[in-house]
């Protein structure tokens, strides 16, 4: 599901790390110049598998 079928259900979801792994993707598809990102310690944030998708796109 997307966070829109959840809104749609009226359900209250906060975003996880597939969720934050989409919205990169996203934003690197459609944006050409680099982008910021600016974290907290939050685990999503953190997590090995965040850690090598941005390693991935820094080269």
């Amino acid at each position: 599901m997307t966070i829109a079928d959840y809104q749609a259900l009226g359900a209250c979801r906060s975003m996880g790390e597939l969720d934050y792994i989409q919205l990169l993707d996203g934003v690197h598809q459609l944006v050409t110049a680099p982008s910021v990102l600016v974290w907290n310690r939050l685990n999503t944030h953190i997590s090995h598998r965040m850690c090598r998708l941005i390693a991935k796109r820094e080269g």
